[in-house]
């Protein structure tokens, strides 16, 4: 990036907005998703999925590279040491909640991860052309939803899995029977292609998707 865009992003009127007018904390979460990038470039597979799990808790904009990281895991690790992290990763959210879900369980689990919650229309970037009155339908959140989820199907079986050359659904009927789908020398092998910069590209193409459609 040249040195001369450090320029437009100090003057940026929304980075103010977010960093200075507000105090938001996506500065911290997306410290996090960098941090778990790095790690997991290094193969540092179980501190990656922590540092991870960690910013999820900060804010859960994180949920939008989740898709990938599944995808990256079961890549580099295999299907059974994958579902171990992925566990791990639970087990960070419920201890971050303990002082939550001791007070007020009921209120922790309806509020803490409020995936029915509407924005405002005052707040939308990508689709204030449209007027408020469709951007708060049901239809359009509905709308969205289902394109963001073929979006990531399509990367997913198009792109991001052909390292296994297998399909998707192969890949899906395995899972059903809790069966690893590559014998050791195939997951090693394919353990190889989840480089540095496929690892890169992947995440932050499942963010960027998932900002499309918020």
């Amino acid at each position: 990036v040249p040195p001369y865009m450090f320029v437009f992003l100090i003057a940026s009127k929304r980075l103010h907005s977010l960093f200075v007018l507000r105090c938001f904390n996506d500065c911290f979460a997306v410290f996090f998703l960098w941090l778990t990038i790095f790690l997991f470039q290094r193969r540092q597979w179980t501190v990656g999925s922590l540092v991870y799990s960690w910013g999820l808790g900060i804010k859960m904009s994180l949920l939008l590279p989740l898709p990938a990281i599944g995808v990256i895991l079961f890549l580099g690790r295999g299907l059974w040491p994958s579902l171990r992290l992925a566990w791990l990763m639970a087990q960070v959210q419920f201890a971050i909640g303990i002082p939550f879900i001791t007070k007020n369980p009921r209120g922790y689990a309806a509020r803490a991860f409020e995936l029915s919650r509407q924005f405002q229309f005052k707040w939308t970037v990508n689709w204030r052309m449209l007027g408020e009155e469709v951007f708060l339908s049901k239809y359009f959140a509905m709308s969205l939803l289902a394109c963001h989820a073929l979006v990531l199907l399509i990367f997913i079986s198009r792109r991001w899995i052909q390292p296994t050359g297998r399909s998707l659904y192969d890949l899906i009927l395995s899972f059903l029977r809790l069966k690893s789908p590559f014998t050791m020398q195939e997951q090693l092998r394919i353990s190889h292609y989840v480089t540095p910069e496929y690892l890169m590209t992947t995440m932050l193409t499942a963010n960027l998707i998932g900002l499309l459609f918020a």
